[in-house]
């Protein structure tokens, strides 16, 4: 066989052995602290037989409908509180006749824990009162809110238990809304019925959107029943076993719509959430207290580590 015919061959073959040298050359290491990259983020990477193993990713979900979870390059999972807490819902029943009647049912365990509304916060309806909105832009459209003044809100069992929270207006004084009860880690049910509830199934309003909020600056509760729905032209609207939604979609002004991201700028626009990301190098806080120089990357916090020489440690923000 000549050379000429061999040649491409050769080539080949070089260009492979080329880039394997490569390969193995870049994650070539003595040590796993060569294999390092910084971040907690993608586990722990380490040297095994002089080559660099990357680390397992580490997942950050602390089951909590009101956090917006992340992870820190730098201190790893992060749950920061948020103004706006995204439940699934169980059922939600539209119905139109001789009057208008409206209930909806939050699924198990979602209004629990951190997510539950305490007892004298910001939160307590007792205290501050709360407002639930319903709307669609589908079908009929529609868009109510209604007040659910604090003098008809009562505590579950003693004040400060935070057992939960009980709305009672059966004669419709303060609006449609004539029972909403909260508990703790208990599905939330809400009834109501009345003209006021001022909606109209002449067409499907799938998807329809919920949003109960506590007080001016309270937590918002928001779900969105669509997908598994039936619907009877003039009479019902039904919906079943909801999925929490992305966003909080009902808005009114960009308070409500903070997601706890210091990296993002919030804003509402025609009722929708828009939460874009802050241009890199935009300054932050990480709220760790062992890092400086908190800058935004790709919509994240990070600091570099305060350096405290051994065996010192940061801690709370100083080397001790």
């Amino acid at each position: 066989m000549s050379l000429d015919r061999i040649r491409p061959f050769l080539v080949g073959a070089t260009m492979v052995l080329a880039m394997a040298w490569t390969a193995a050359a870049a994650d070539a290491c003595v040590s796993s602290a060569e294999c390092a990259d910084g971040s907690v983020c993608n586990g722990d990477e380490v040297c095994q037989a002089g080559v660099c193993i990357p680390g397992t990713s580490i997942t950050c979900d602390d089951g909590n409908p009101c956090t917006r979870d992340a992870c820190n390059p730098v201190s790893g999972c992060t749950y920061t509180p948020a103004s706006t807490c995204l439940l699934a819902g169980k059922k939600l029943r539209l119905a139109s006749g001789d009057d208008l009647r409206m209930a909806f049912q939050t699924a198990p365990q979602q209004i629990t824990g951190a997510a539950f509304p305490g007892n004298f916060t910001n939160d307590d309806p007792v205290v501050h009162g709360a407002s639930l909105r319903v709307m669609t832009a589908a079908g009929d459209g529609f868009d109510n809110i209604y007040p659910l003044p604090s003098a008809s809100w009562t505590y579950l069992k003693l004040p400060g238990a935070n057992v939960g929270y009980a709305y009672k207006d059966l004669q419709g004084v303060n609006g449609p809304i004539t029972i909403l009860v909260i508990r703790n880690a208990k599905p939330a049910k809400m009834k109501a019925r009345g003209r006021s509830l001022g909606f109209s199934l002449g067409t499907n309003p799938d998807p329809v959107k919920v949003a109960l909020r506590f007080g001016n600056n309270g937590r918002r509760y928001c779900m969105e029943f669509g997908g598994r729905s039936r619907f009877f032209s003039g009479v019902a609207y039904a919906a079943l076993a909801a999925p929490a939604p992305t966003s909080c979609a009902t808005c009114t002004s960009a308070l409500d719509c903070n997601d706890g991201n210091s990296c993002t700028v919030d804003s509402c626009t025609a009722g929708v959430c828009q939460n874009a990301v802050a241009p890199d190098g935009t300054a932050c806080d990480d709220a760790d207290a062992c890092t400086t120089g908190d800058v935004c990357q790709a919509g994240s916090c990070a600091g570099s580590p305060i350096s405290c020489t051994p065996p010192l440690a940061c801690i709370a923000g100083t080397c001790q």
